[in-house]
């Protein structure tokens, strides 16, 4: 659950309470998110967890709309996601913002959440198929790797995850593709 940060990660993060508690000062959030950038260059995990208790800080801290956007775009900016966990932060913000019952999303914004989870389903299919090829032939080859990041088309993700499945090996799986 995205709410669901545990204070030994934010110790992990080392994140200043007294930095952030009861201040609703822009630029303790841009410092604070400077530093999580800083201390998770190697640990992507620690980084999602610190955009994470930043980011749901801005809803907390009652900032305007177009407060939290140009923050968020900043701590955004600052702290860099791989694109897996991108996916999974995009989806958790999503569903916080839907149990928030945020009033204040725009039509185009709309459309942005529609294709987030658009772009989250083709991450998962496709890494669907890797670990079922994965897990039936070993490694898979960075070439069909490659190819297979270009299917952005859901159905044909499932079909592939079918394929991946019932053939016999990765040459009749790279026929397939």
């Amino acid at each position: 659950m995205p709410g669901a940060v545990r204070v030994s990660d934010l110790q992990l993060l080392n994140l200043s309470d007294a930095l952030l508690a009861g201040t609703n000062n822009p630029a303790a959030i841009v410092i604070a998110a400077h530093r999580v950038a800083q201390q998770g260059v190697r640990e992507p995990a620690k980084r999602k967890i610190g955009k994470w208790e930043l980011t749901r800080r801005l809803y907390e801290r009652g900032y305007s709309k177009e407060d939290i956007l140009k923050l968020y775009r900043l701590i955004d900016w600052l702290i860099r996601l791989p694109e897996e966990l991108a996916v999974v932060f995009r989806r958790e913000l999503m569903e916080y913002e839907d149990q928030l019952h945020m009033p204040y999303i725009t039509s185009i914004e709309r459309l942005g959440r529609q294709e987030g989870r658009r772009e989250g389903a083709v991450a998962t299919g496709q890494r669907a198929v890797l670990d079922a090829l994965n897990i039936r032939f070993g490694s898979v080859p960075a070439s069909l790797r490659e190819r297979l990041e270009t299917v952005r088309d859901e159905v044909r993700l499932r079909a592939l995850l079918h394929a991946a499945i019932r053939v016999g090996s990765i040459d009749e799986f790279v026929h397939a593709l």
